[in-house]
């Protein structure tokens, strides 16, 4: 799950013993609740976070990728506009 947050007040999570945005926290403590599980090494939090190999940066209004999987996309939709063989 992802999400944006307007309000750039932080809040605790003692578990992880770290601050995060006060959607995050909650959304922790549900499944905490819940009993679901999660790992600290995935709570991300910032102006701008990588999402599925994507840079997203709200602020700027830009998603970039990173130049090798360009390269490889344009490698595979080449690939796939080949007539030389049948698909």
């Amino acid at each position: 799950m992802w999400s944006y947050e307007t309000d750039p007040t932080l809040v605790y999570y003692s578990p992880y013993d770290a601050y995060y945005s006060h959607k995050q926290v909650k959304i922790l403590e549900l499944h905490d609740y819940l009993g679901l599980p999660h790992a600290k090494k995935k709570q991300f939090f910032g102006p701008a976070l990588q999402i599925i190999g994507l840079y997203i940066n709200p602020t700027l209004m830009m998603i970039t990728m990173p130049a090798l999987a360009r390269d490889s996309l344009i490698s595979a939709i080449h690939a796939f506009m080949d007539t030389t063989t049948s698909h």
